[in-house]
């Protein structure tokens, strides 16, 4: 089938306007300013940032201006205004803020967005739907054929790292237990583990329903390792491939709490369109570079895909869900005594209700060394100090432990099966 002239740059323009409102709306910006204030002694970079830590500065000042230009850039991208300058512009202040993010120790999966923008630089996203085409103010835009080509060779890249966002977590869901991972009661387990870390149990109990889990976790398995295979037939395939992975992904989050709508908001580019580069030899060195990029960041994300190193920046194994999980979670344990010898447990990194988030607990694990980070005993006393201060707690004495509380929500709010000492601090602070 042979899409219409056009709908490439249609899907195109609207890849620009999606990734542009994703990223106004993501909040690790407005984090990565939080973080940056708190300084080097907090930071732990993944692999890939070891030098961006070391070198690039992060003060308040330029942080701040950063995310202005972030910002404005984000807005003229989605207007489709001087777009050739306002993406380059957003793409560097995205790595910037982005990479700032991930220095908590916990890396946030979301760099497919830095991947499909740097691939949107040369695909001439503003001939469509954009105040650029409107008024065709520094929009040299080239023939039309030459521009489809270009769009269509911009598709071709962009589902494919899709498709590779998905092959590496199904492959090592099979290397690491086979089968068995979805027909054991791991699913069991891994619903259990996020349903504590929320404190919340979905109306629609699975774990009751083994025969279900062990279906869907074969249709897991099968998407993640079916999408690259498939996603270059055609149309009406990529369609099905778009509603499957929607359907995974609200299913994900409905019964396991994890949104993911930054990936599947990403599916606009499984639309029509060419599905591959188009013949041709117009503008051919704007499609080599599309080309190129697109190969070189496929190469490095199948390296770490094949590594399934999962804690890197900016290019990553997706999580993979891989190991086995067991009934208990490991949890921060402070307590505190005060100068009348009066103790109390402190929840660490809790709102009112006493919610954690998902980062949260990162974080909670990377500072104990479970995580991502081996342990600092430093860093762990300093992130200790924050949300004690942030509680206005004060103390003579902490001790910190990691307990192993029961997932299963018909053991929540029992003690700990197990708990290990891990540091205490006397005449405190």
């Amino acid at each position: 089938m042979v899409a219409a002239r056009g709908s490439s740059a249609r899907i195109v323009a609207a890849t620009r306007i999606v990734l542009c409102a994703i990223f106004l709306s993501s909040p690790e910006p407005t984090e990565a300013l939080h973080i940056a204030a708190k300084g080097a002694h907090a930071w732990v970079a993944p692999e890939g940032l070891s030098w961006f830590a070391a070198q690039v500065p992060m003060s308040a000042a330029v942080t701040a201006i950063a995310y202005r230009m972030y910002i404005t850039c984000a807005f003229l991208g989605l207007a489709g205004l001087y777009t050739r300058f306002a993406l380059p512009g957003l793409l560097g202040s995205a790595f910037y803020l982005f990479a700032i993010r991930q220095l908590t120790g916990v890396v946030l999966h979301d760099m497919h967005l830095l991947w499909m923008l740097a691939l949107l630089l040369f695909a001439t996203s503003e001939r469509t739907w954009s105040v650029d085409a409107w008024f065709r103010k520094g929009a040299s835009f080239g023939p039309a054929q030459a521009t489809e080509r270009k769009q269509s060779t911009f598709l071709f890249w962009a589902r494919t790292l899709l498709g590779l966002v998905y092959f590496f977590p199904g492959l090592w869901k099979l290397r690491a237990q086979g089968l068995s991972w979805a027909l054991s009661d791991n699913l069991q387990n891994q619903l259990w583990a996020k349903w504590f870390q929320h404190g919340t149990v979905p109306t629609v109990r699975l774990d009751l329903h083994p025969g279900v889990l062990h279906v869907l976790g074969i249709a897991t398995i099968a998407f993640e390792l079916g999408f690259i295979m498939l996603v270059h037939i055609g149309p009406r395939v990529r369609i099905g491939l778009a509603v499957a992975g929607i359907a995974f992904h609200l299913s994900i989050e409905r019964f396991m709490f994890i949104p993911f709508s930054s990936l599947w908001l990403c599916y606009i580019v499984l639309l029509s369109g060419a599905r591959r580069p188009a013949g041709g030899r117009g503008h051919l060195a704007w499609r080599s570079m599309i080309s190129g990029m697109g190969a070189g960041i496929a190469l490095l994300l199948a390296v770490q895909g094949f590594r399934g190193k999962t804690q890197a920046f900016p290019f990553a194994c997706y999580p993979t869900f891989q190991y086995r999980v067991g009934d208990t979670l490991p949890d921060m344990i402070v307590t505190t005594t005060d100068a009348s010898g009066q103790a109390r447990v402190v929840p660490m990194a809790r709102n009112a209700s006493g919610h954690r988030s998902q980062l949260a607990w990162g974080e909670v694990w990377s500072v104990l060394g479970l995580y991502g980070a081996a342990l600092s005993e430093s860093r762990l006393r300093a992130y200790v100090d924050e949300e004690l201060a942030r509680a206005s707690i004060t103390a003579t004495r902490v001790r910190v432990e990691i307990g192993y509380f029961q997932t299963d929500p018909a053991h929540w709010g029992e003690a700990p099966k197990t708990r290990t000492r891990v540091a205490v601090w006397e005449r405190y602070p």
